[in-house]
């Protein structure tokens, strides 16, 4: 009986120490952003500002990036706190993005 506890005490310390450090993140990484996402100060832009959220939510998709709505009608909505560089966070007023931002963008 001790002797298959000793075994799996054993296995568990392996586990744990092989988790250990497994995953290295170099403090120079930085965000990629895809280069073909529109910026909202960009003249060539596609923008999203006056269009339905289905339509806006539609561009973003053909664009390849995600689109939420952080704020509806002057109310805040609830938001993760993930960051994902090319996101589009919309403003929107009675069903029409009134602004923008990208995530990753300045």
């Amino acid at each position: 009986m001790y002797h298959i506890r000793g075994i799996f005490f054993i296995i568990f310390i392996l586990v744990v120490i092989s988790g250990c450090g497994a995953v290295t993140e170099s403090a120079d990484t930085q965000p990629v952003i895809p280069k073909d996402i529109a910026s909202p100060t960009d003249s060539t832009e596609t923008s999203y500002n006056g269009l339905t959220i289905d339509a806006a939510r539609d561009l973003a998709a053909e664009n390849g990036v995600a689109f939420r709505v952080v704020e509806l009608d002057g109310v805040p909505q609830p938001t993760t706190r993930d960051f994902r560089p090319g996101r589009i966070n919309a403003t929107v007023v009675d069903g029409i993005v009134t602004d923008y931002t990208i995530e990753g963008k300045e």
